[in-house]
C-alpha cells in the first residue's frame, strides 16, 4: 500500500472537471457617485441573484479613503462580488467593482484596468466604460445611472442607446444628488426613470425578453402612449419628459394651467 504522501497517488488538479462559467445574457454598467451607495444597496437588495446578467459597478471613489462597497453590497446580494483585477473575465450572475484610482474598459469579455492620468484633469470613468460596453455588447448592453453630481455617464448612455442598448436612470426624486441622472435624461435616450428598488423588476423583464430590440421596446411604449387619452396622456408626457408625476396634483389646478396654454396658442 502506498503512503498518502506518495506523489503517484495524488490526483492532478487540472484533471478535476470544473463547470465552465456561463457568459452573461446582458452586461449592465452601473454608474454612481455622491449619494450612490444607498441607491446601489436598494437596487441589489431588490434584484434576484439568477438573472443571467453581469453587473459592473463604476462609482466615483475617493483615493484617500478605503471603500466599504464590497462588504456593504455583500449584505444585499447572493451574487459573487469581485474587486476587478486586470484581465478578469465577465461571467453571469456576478458583480464587478471598479478599484480606486483606476479606469476600466471591457474588450472581448474581459475587464482591463488603467491608472487615472492626473494630467488629463477631470476623469470620466463611467463614460469611458459605457462607451466600451456599447462597442462590446451592442443591444445586449444596459446602462444605469444612479445618484451623483456632475455629468459623467451622459455621453456613455448615448453610445449605449446608439448601439441598441437599454438606458435606465434613477428618479430625480429619489437621487440624493441629481446631477448625473439629470444630465443623462437631457441626452434624450433614457428608456426608463425608476426608483432604485424598482430597477430590479425592469431588469428581470429585460432578462426574460432578450431578443426584443430597443427599437421594438420604443414602439411598444409608443403604442401604450397612443392608448392614453385626455389628461392621462398629458400626465404621461410630463412623467416621461420631465420625471414629474402631475397625477398627484389637484385636477382643477392642472386643467386650469392646460386650458390657459391652449388659449394662448389658439387650439381647442
Amino acid at each position: 500500500t502506498g503512503s498518502l504522501e506518495d506523489p503517484s497517488l495524488a490526483i492532478p488538479r487540472l484533471a478535476i472537471p470544473r463547470p465552465a462559467c456561463a457568459p452573461p445574457t446582458f452586461i449592465v454598467g452601473i454608474g454612481a457617485s455622491a449619494g450612490g451607495l444607498e441607491s446601489l444597496e436598494n437596487l441589489f437588495r431588490n434584484l434576484p441573484a439568477d438573472t443571467g446578467m453581469a453587473f459592473v459597478v463604476l462609482q466615483h471613489l475617493s483615493p484617500d479613503f478605503k471603500s466599504m462597497m464590497y462588504e456593504l453590497l455583500g449584505r444585499d446580494t447572493n451574487m459573487a462580488i469581485h474587486r476587478v483585477e486586470e484581465g478578469m473575465q465577465v461571467v453571469a450572475n456576478s458583480v464587478y467593482l471598479l478599484p480606486p484610482k483606476k479606469e476600466m474598459i471591457i474588450v472581448e469579455g474581459r475587464l482591463h484596468l488603467s491608472d487615472k492620468d492626473p494630467q488629463k484633469g477631470l476623469a470620466l470613468p463611467i463614460d469611458r466604460f459605457l462607451e466600451s460596453l456599447a462597442r462590446e455588447s451592442g443591444k445586449r448592453s444596459i446602462a444605469i445611472i444612479l445618484s451623483g453630481s456632475g455629468s459623467d455617464g451622459s455621453r456613455g448612455v448615448a453610445e449605449v442607446a446608439r448601439e441598441g442598448g437599454y438606458v435606465i436612470i434613477e428618479s430625480l426624486e429619489t437621487a440624493k444628488f441629481d446631477g448625473m441622472p439629470s444630465s443623462a435624461l437631457a441626452s434624450g435616450v433614457v428608456d426608463e426613470v425608476l426608483a432604485p428598488e424598482e430597477i430590479g423588476h425592469s431588469l428581470v423583464r429585460l432578462a426574460t425578453e432578450p431578443e426584443i430590440t430597443r427599437q421594438q421596446r420604443v414602439a411598444i411604449d409608443a403604442q401604450r402612449h397612443d392608448a392614453l387619452r385626455g389628461m392621462d396622456a398629458i400626465y404621461h408626457l410630463f412623467r416621461t419628459a420631465h420625471d414629474i408625476d402631475f397625477s398627484v396634483y389637484k385636477d382643477t389646478t392642472v386643467l386650469r394651467r392646460v386650458h390657459r396654454r391652449l388659449a394662448m396658442i389658439g387650439v381647442d
